[in-house]
């Protein structure tokens, strides 16, 4: 009896040092992180079947079938930790696959294809219309093919940019680069951004006004950028547009900005 207390008794303690370790691996954010990706990898491949098995349907009876629930499902799963992370992944798969590579060329348009779903409008009424049904279930079905191309290791690496948030950072960026959307978008944005410098919208507005252009808006863009209080109510008093902005003022003149850089080469680099 006292041997058999003794083995319950140590089966016991092992049972609950076995226990504590289990809790403290769920608790590990790194488990958690992975268990979240795959349970919203599920949800999105359920609604990417649904709306796939609808879109066939309606193409052979051509009657509409509502794909909001399933549309709704994409879109939370595109805002979500997950849908970042897999749109990182996407991007780096897409970008080390050679232009044949038919996987690779999914994962490179996965972020558009999602975006494509999501970005359905809820009261569109292209919901319920049999077309777009057909058209929905190629989006999801190329998205579906893509997801398909997922390992397990895949999917630990890709749980670890949820986790990982300098590694999120990082990944971020290579995304940027990579994303067939995202990269032309962040040219864009940079080149608007450089170009709403200071610095350089100063350079057009002088520019301007070297060219004999009367437009006491002109002065008010300069004496804003100056900081010349004195120009500013100087120019308002000539009836400038107080509200109105530098780039609405450098739209105004976009064709006589077009021989901006050709006038001025040895400055184009500094004020594009």
């Amino acid at each position: 009896m006292a041997i058999a207390a003794l083995v319950i008794s140590i089966v016991s303690v092992f049972a609950a040092l076995y226990a504590a370790r289990v809790a403290h691996h769920v608790e590990e954010s790194g488990f958690k992180a992975e268990e979240q990706f795959k349970a919203d990898i599920v949800a999105l491949l359920s609604a990417l079947r649904s709306i796939i098995v609808k879109g066939t349907l309606s193409a052979d009876d051509s009657t509409s079938r509502s794909v909001e629930r399933e549309i709704e499902i994409v879109r939370t799963f595109q805002a979500s930790t997950s849908g970042l992370a897999l749109a990182a992944w996407a991007a780096r798969r897409g970008a080390n696959g050679e232009s044949k590579d038919v996987a690779a060329g999914r994962w490179r348009t996965l972020s558009l294809n999602l975006g494509n779903i999501a970005g359905v409008t809820a009261d569109g009424t292209e919901q319920g219309n049999v077309a777009f049904n057909v058209k929905l279930r190629g989006w999801a079905t190329a998205v579906e093919l893509a997801l398909e191309d997922l390992t397990e290791d895949s999917v630990m690496a890709i749980s670890k940019n949820i986790g990982d948030l300098p590694g999120a950072f990082a990944a971020l960026r290579e995304s940027r680069e990579n994303d067939v959307i995202l990269k032309i978008w962040f040219e864009i944005y940079k080149s608007e951004e450089e170009s709403n410098k200071p610095e350089n919208q100063r350079g057009k507005l002088e520019y301007l006004r070297g060219m004999g252009i009367d437009d006491p808006d002109i002065d008010m863009g300069l004496a804003f950028l100056d900081d010349d209080v004195e120009a500013f109510k100087a120019a308002i008093g000539r009836g400038a547009n107080s509200a109105g902005s530098i780039n609405e003022i450098l739209a105004r003149y976009e064709e006589v900005l077009a021989r901006y850089e050709a006038d001025l080469p040895g400055e184009s680099a500094n004020t594009k």
